[in-house]
């Protein structure tokens, strides 16, 4: 039985995952549209950023390169404390309520990814903004590029009721080899 159908309640933290997800890949696609359609063309041609004028469109695509990189260590980082609180008993949820509580360890796990999962779709968004603000300021191409790879990053966050039950399943097999081998 999947950890879904087992424990029902983990699809309505599902659901709310994915409302969040879609808003933050929303706003990411509105701030595009807008940029590209209404303040871009106000702005008309602007001067061309001299050669040696600060590479502000690539210091902003590589904060946003750096911020992909640390949200996937913070997220490993995370879940890895989580497990391994989980597996001591010691795990209590932010504010000692746990609104998947009845569903057992599957809960406890659900919570974790429920943070990274929103953790992460928001570092993507920022990664995708600061590029498409670079563009707005310079108008380099390269920067609509690095948006759109930041915004398809984003929208491959989007939960789904396969993914999560595969990686519930998943660590909950970890879980229990974990008790089994007593680490």
């Amino acid at each position: 039985m999947r950890p879904t159908e087992e424990h029902p309640v983990l699809l309505k933290g599902l659901k709310s995952t994915q409302i969040i997800v879609l808003a933050l890949l929303a706003g990411v696609l509105i701030f595009s549209l807008v940029l590209l359609f209404v303040v871009r063309p106000e702005l008309g041609e602007r001067e061309p950023v001299a050669e040696d004028a600060l590479p502000l469109t690539w210091l902003l695509i590589g904060f946003g390169a750096f911020e992909v990189v640390m949200v996937f260590v913070l997220r490993g980082v995370f879940l890895g404390n989580a497990r391994r609180n989980i597996v001591a008993g010691s795990w209590t949820a932010p504010g000692g309520r746990l609104p998947y509580g009845e569903a057992g360890d599957a809960g406890r796990l659900f919570h974790g990814w429920l943070t990274v999962t929103i953790i992460t779709a928001a570092g993507m968004e920022a990664a995708a903004l600061m590029a498409l603000v670079a563009y707005l300021l310079e108008g380099k191409p390269v920067a609509l590029v690095a948006a759109g790879v930041f915004g398809l990053l984003l929208a491959l966050q989007m939960p789904t009721r396969d993914r999560l039950d595969a990686w519930l399943e998943s660590e909950l097999l970890r879980r229990k080899s974990s008790k089994e081998t007593g680490r």
